[in-house]
């Protein structure tokens, strides 16, 4: 009887080694720097010194543009499965426009001085990543994304001397929600059986407007479980 606990005590401590051995997860945190396709609204950003210019319309003027470079960061989890990674992620990217001028409205002055309009978009993702070479230094990734933006926006209209202040969220405005393909990849410099150490490229394109949204690329740390 002894005997037999013995070797039940020991299958016991191998299997326990054994899955502390077998890292099954990883959870992947980063911060870097985005470009956003968007946020120009098709027009060509023009800037007065650091301060950007309203784009002028046949009603008034519109402030609505953000520089397009920003930045993105985010968390990942992903499950471990042989050469294949299958990981759910939230990213949140931030791009700002700094205003600054005066309008004349009859008998009012409309000023705006050092101010911010901000654009941020809220990924949701599923993605699949794949090792290449088996040296678990390359990952190629595709996958899909849910896009949620929200965008600071002024409207200016001189003919009805009014001044209009959104914040356009794709809770509030339903039809801002997206949804998208993305691509890109891992490359990992340093790895052990604890954490590791990458840089990552991905490339955002919008299926329901038919247009780029987004490139990034940033360096992570991967904590293993």
């Amino acid at each position: 009887m002894k005997i037999k606990n013995i070797i039940i005590f020991g299958v016991f401590i191998f299997t326990l080694n054994s899955m502390a051995q077998t890292k099954k997860w990883k959870v992947n945190f980063h911060v870097g720097p985005q470009y956003n396709f968007f946020v120009d609204y098709n027009t060509t950003v023009k800037y007065n010194d650091s301060y950007i210019t309203p784009i002028e319309t046949y009603y008034g003027y519109d402030l609505l543009q953000k520089k397009p470079f920003g930045t993105i960061m985010g968390i990942e989890v992903s499950y471990i499965n042989k050469k294949n990674l299958i990981g759910i992620s939230y990213q949140r990217s931030e791009n700002y426009g700094l205003y600054n001028g005066e309008v004349q409205l009859q008998n009012t002055v409309f000023e705006i001085v050092d101010y911010k309009l901000r654009h941020l978009n809220n990924y949701f993702e599923l993605n699949i990543k794949h090792n290449i070479l088996n040296k678990n230094k390359f990952y190629w990734k595709v996958g899909l994304y849910l896009l949620n933006p929200s965008q600071d926006e002024i409207e200016i209209d001189l003919a009805s001397n009014t001044i209009t202040l959104y914040r356009r969220t794709g809770f509030n405005f339903a039809n801002l929600n997206e949804i998208g393909i993305l691509f890109g990849g891992d490359y990992i410099f340093y790895s052990n059986k604890y954490y590791e150490l990458g840089i990552n490229t991905t490339y955002y394109f919008t299926v329901s407007t038919s247009s780029p949204e987004a490139f990034t690329i940033y360096p992570f740390i991967c904590l293993k479980f």
